[in-house]
C-alpha cells in the first residue's frame, strides 16, 4: 500500500476524532446530558464500532483496487451493505426501546451513521477517480 493509501486511513481517522469531539461536546450542554446518560451504547462504543467499519471497508476498496480495479465499486457497496446490516443489528435494541430518550438516541445513532457513510463516500470515490 502506498503513502496517498494511508493518509485515506488517517483522514477518517480525523474525521471520528472530530466528530467524536463535536458529538461530546454537545452532550456537555445543559439539559441533554439527561438523554446521554441513558443511552444503550456509549458514544465511545458508537464510534469506534463505525471508525472500524469504515477502515474495514476503505481497506478492502483499497487492496481490491490494486488487484482488480474494474471491481472496486463493487468491493465498495458490498463492504457498505454489510456495514449496514451490522449497523441495523446494533440499533435494534435501541429501535425495541420504548422510553422518552429513545428518539434522541436513534437520532444521534442515524446522525454518526450518516456523518461516516459521507465521508467514507468522498475517501471512495477518490480511490475510485484514481487514474490507472
Amino acid at each position: 500500500m502506498t503513502v496517498k493509501n494511508y493518509s485515506l486511513l488517517l483522514k477518517m481517522s480525523a474525521a471520528a476524532a472530530v466528530f467524536y469531539t463535536l458529538n461530546k461536546l454537545l452532550f456537555l450542554l445543559p439539559g441533554l446530558e439527561v438523554h446521554y446518560a441513558a443511552y444503550h451504547h456509549s458514544l465511545e462504543k458508537l464510534y469506534l464500532f463505525f471508525l472500524a467499519c469504515s477502515v474495514i471497508v476503505l481497506l478492502t476498496v483499497i487492496l481490491v483496487n490494486a488487484r482488480t480495479p474494474d471491481n472496486t465499486g463493487f468491493a465498495y457497496v458490498g463492504g457498505t451493505l454489510l456495514q449496514m446490516g451490522l449497523c441495523y443489528i446494533m440499533l435494534r435494541p435501541i429501535l425495541g426501546a420504548s422510553d422518552a430518550n429513545a428518539g434522541f438516541e436513534k437520532a444521534n445513532f442515524f446522525l454518526v451513521f450518516l456523518l461516516f457513510l459521507a465521508t467514507e463516500t468522498l475517501l471512495a470515490i477518490q480511490i475510485l477517480n484514481k487514474k490507472q
